[in-house]
């Protein structure tokens, strides 16, 4: 990255990680309601390398972060991978996208938000929410991912 001279183009989702985040959040602050001081409070103390590393990227060039698809939509609890609260996710996921956005913001960089159209298009193709979900159920599908490199790739060319 160093040879692009400022010029690199980077994608990623350093920092979301949201099927994990979120509960490890709640469970550390004892509430299931996060908010924007919370969420600055726990990258401060347990994400500060991550922080760090998102910085130092934005030094190599252009910088898009990516927001996690919302699974938490598609469960209840009963459907859920063991330990994890969907409910809890869904609630404050649109809090955790604040805050990344405000430390996008904060370092300039892109804030992408792609499965508000990336989902429609896929369930319009398959007709089978499923079709969303890994097998793991913690990640999108192979095909939500291939939609947004797609997206991606139109967006650099």
């Amino acid at each position: 990255m160093q040879e692009q001279n400022g010029d690199a183009v980077i994608y990623t989702n350093i920092g979301f990680q949201t099927h994990k985040t979120i509960g490890d959040m709640v469970k550390h602050f004892g509430t299931p309601f996060l908010s924007l001081q919370n969420i600055a409070d726990y990258f401060s103390e347990f994400y500060t390398n991550t922080l760090t590393l998102l910085s130092k990227l934005c030094t190599f060039g252009s910088v898009s972060l990516i927001e996690d698809p919302n699974i938490s939509i598609f469960f209840d609890k009963n459907e859920s991978p063991e330990g994890w609260e969907p409910k809890i996710a869904r609630m404050n996921f649109p809090i955790y996208c604040k805050f990344m956005k405000n430390i996008s913001d904060v370092l300039e960089c892109n804030y992408l938000s792609p499965y508000h159209v990336i989902f429609p298009e896929v369930y319009q193709e398959n007709g089978n929410m499923m079709a969303l979900l890994s097998t793991d159920v913690e990640h999108a599908s192979d095909l939500y991912y291939q939609k947004l490199a797609l997206l991606i790739s139109t967006d650099i060319n």
